[in-house]
């Protein structure tokens, strides 16, 4: 997966990763999230601690949307 876009906001982080249509989205969104949880988390515990409190960091769901590359 490679990420042809990033943006960011308040209260959401919008993608635009560049995956191959046979492969299944979910893993590497779950990789992902996983990963810059634990980078996050690691880094910044002390920060963190008072509005982390959860198990979890980024909301369990996400959206999925597709695009084409115009030719």
């Amino acid at each position: 997966m490679q990420l042809a876009g990033v943006g960011g906001e308040a209260d959401h982080v919008p993608l635009l990763p560049e995956i191959h249509p046979a492969l299944n989205i979910s893993t590497p969104i779950n990789n992902l999230k996983t990963a810059s949880s634990r980078r996050a988390r690691n880094r910044f515990s002390e920060h963190l601690k008072p509005f982390y409190r959860e198990p979890y960091f980024w909301h369990r769901a996400y959206y999925v949307g597709a695009s084409a590359k115009r030719r």
